[in-house]
């Protein structure tokens, strides 16, 4: 009996794992757009995110982390915290501040630098 007892848990467990690895990803999915992943914020190759994303960051900063690869527009997926957006020339340096699940794009300088804050908004 013990055997029986043990062939009929096993099924079980193997259907109670399955049904709990499908629902992670779908909370994962709402929460995400354009191809970028909750709770990041990309940079696309881009204007108007498009191009494909280049980088992406998750982790608040109290300064401004370097983006190496060239990005011109950018999502940030997360819904309580504000993303910065760094650009600099020879003359002339610009911040964009992007506020909970926005976009926002540069100009023809490419993004530099990136800072995700803690508050709600900019």
């Amino acid at each position: 009996m013990n055997t029986l007892t043990s062939l009929l848990f096993v099924p079980a467990a193997a259907l109670l794992t399955t049904s709990a690895f499908w629902v992670a990803p779908l909370r994962a999915h709402a929460d995400s757009a354009y191809g970028c992943l909750y709770p990041y914020a990309c940079i696309y190759r881009d204007p108007g995110l498009r191009g494909g994303i280049v980088a992406r960051f998750q982790v608040v900063t109290s300064g401004w982390q370097s983006v190496t690869a060239r990005g011109f527009s950018a999502y940030n997926t997360r819904n309580d915290d504000i993303v910065y957006l760094f650009t600099r020339t020879e003359n002339h340096w610009s911040e964009v501040c992007m506020g909970p699940n926005a976009w926002g794009e540069v100009g023809p300088t490419p993004i530099q630098g990136i800072r995700i804050d803690s508050r709600s908004s900019c």
